[in-house]
C-alpha cells in the first residue's frame, strides 16, 4: 500500500472507485408525471416539482488507502430507497483508481463547495448553485475502524446535517474552473469537496 503524503493538510494521494447505480422503475416516475400534470390542468407545473428521474447515477467513493475501499465491492447488488418514490440498485464498483493532486482548469466530476469557488475568485456566473446538507459526523467516528458500520447494525454515527452552498458546472458554454484537483486527467475531484464532507471547515 503507497505511503499517503500530505501537504497543507491536503493528501497528494488518494484512491477512487466508482459506483454505478440502476434506477429501478424510472417508467413510473414519468406515469407519475402524468398523473400529476392531469391533476393540475398544468404540465408545467408538474414539470417544476422536484422529481428526479434519472436511469443511473454515478458516484464516487475516495479513500486514503485501497484497504478503504475494498470492502465496497460487497455492495455490489444491494439496493436503497431514493426520496419517496424511487429505488436504485449498485450494479458495479470499479476497481481503485489512483488520484493525484494537481491544480488546473477542469469541469468538476463533482459539485464544487461555493466558498471554494469564490475563494479561488471564479466567475460564479458560469456554475448552477444548489442549497444542499452534508452531515455532522460525531468527533469519534474520525478514530474508528473502516469496517465499523459497514453491513453490520452499528447505527451510523452523525449527529445531523449542515447546510452548505455548492456550484455544478455544465461544460456546454462555459468556463472550467481552476481549482486543486484530485484528478487522473480523466476524473476531477475537488480537493475543497473531500475536504468539506471530511468535516473540515477550512474548504
Amino acid at each position: 500500500m503507497a505511503e499517503i503524503i500530505t501537504n497543507h493538510n491536503s493528501i497528494l494521494k488518494i484512491y477512487l472507485s466508482a459506483l454505478a447505480a440502476k434506477v429501478i422503475d424510472a417508467q413510473k416516475n414519468h406515469q407519475l408525471i402524468s398523473v400529476l400534470a392531469n391533476q393540475s390542468n398544468s404540465l408545467e407545473i408538474a414539470r417544476t416539482w422536484e422529481y428526479f428521474i434519472t436511469e443511473e447515477l454515478i458516484g464516487y467513493v475516495v479513500s486514503e488507502s485501497l484497504e478503504g475501499l475494498a470492502q465496497f465491492k460487497q455492495l455490489e447488488g444491494y439496493g436503497c430507497k431514493l426520496g419517496k418514490e424511487g429505488f436504485a440498485v449498485l450494479q458495479e464498483v470499479s476497481e481503485p483508481i489512483e488520484l493525484t493532486l494537481d491544480t488546473l482548469a477542469a469541469f468538476p466530476s463533482t459539485l464544487v463547495p461555493m466558498e471554494a469557488i469564490l475563494q479561488s475568485n471564479q466567475f460564479v456566473g458560469s456554475c448552477d448553485i444548489y442549497n444542499l446538507y452534508r452531515y455532522n459526523w460525531e468527533i469519534k467516528s474520525h478514530n474508528s475502524s473502516i469496517t465499523e458500520g459497514f453491513l453490520d447494525h452499528q447505527p451510523t454515527q452523525v449527529e445531523g446535517f449542515i447546510p452548505f452552498v455548492t456550484g455544478y458546472y455544465p461544460q456546454a458554454g462555459n468556463l472550467a474552473p481552476t481549482l486543486d484537483y484530485y484528478t487522473n486527467q480523466e476524473i476531477y475531484i475537488p480537493v475543497s469537496l473531500v475536504n468539506l464532507l471530511k468535516g473540515e471547515v477550512n474548504v
